[in-house]
């Protein structure tokens, strides 16, 4: 889907993306086998994060950290939260670089979105979480320059020179957009990674399930 910023047009959630976090997160709600796996969201968008983790599994809670400070952001998760229920969409409203520190129940799985503005959400996901934990964030379309992944100071160059996650997977996503209109009927290339929190940098007691239940062979035939 399609976020509109200004004269910029964005897609929040690319196709391999979208099946891949699907999968990983259907398996690993399914291995909990507990009333609530919860994934813990810095930054709403739109929402279509919050419905796609809804929509792996029953057992999905989503706890959204973000300003709502966009126009309909507000209106877009009550509509999402009327279909799926108060008990499995939550918000946390607020600056996430402090209220996410606050947060005092387990994230059983991590992700940063698109429109997430505070420059540690990946760093304090980590923190915030257990060993085995899975952290994802949007696609960008370059890994080595922007904030989020290997750019400059970067938050997951950060986590990784920090030994604060490993497993690394990296993916690549091309192919070509021409979904809704003649601005974006265009060649696309965006890359987005997955890792598993190591526990080296946690601040919480929660109990661990390293080294995590996912391997690339898994959503990566030969």
């Amino acid at each position: 889907s399609y976020k509109t910023l200004g004269k910029n047009k964005q897609i929040n959630l690319h196709p391999l993306q979208s099946v891949l976090l699907t999968h990983i997160v259907q398996q690993e709600a399914f291995t909990k086998k507990s009333k609530n796996f919860r994934v813990c969201q810095t930054g709403f968008d739109s929402g279509e994060a919050s419905a796609l983790f809804l929509l792996a599994s029953m057992n999905v809670q989503v706890v959204v950290f973000d300003s709502f400070s966009e126009p309909l952001q507000s209106a877009s998760f009550l509509a999402i939260q009327q279909v799926f229920g108060m008990d499995r969409l939550m918000r946390v409203v607020g600056d996430s670089c402090k209220t996410l520190l606050k947060f005092e129940k387990r994230c059983d799985f991590l992700h940063r979105s698109i429109s997430s503005v505070c420059q540690s959400d990946s760093i304090n996901l980590i923190k915030m979480s257990a060993a085995g934990t899975t952290l994802t964030s949007a696609a960008t379309e370059s890994l080595s320059n922007n904030d989020t992944y290997f750019g400059p100071n970067s938050q997951w160059g950060t986590l990784f020179k920090l030994n604060c996650i490993s497993h690394m997977k990296c993916f690549h996503e091309g192919y070509k957009n021409n979904l809704t209109s003649n601005e974006l009927s265009s060649n696309s290339s965006h890359y987005f990674c997955i890792a598993l929190n190591t526990g080296v940098c946690s601040e919480v007691n929660w109990s661990t399930r390293w080294p995590g239940i996912w391997k690339r062979s898994e959503f990566c035939p030969d």
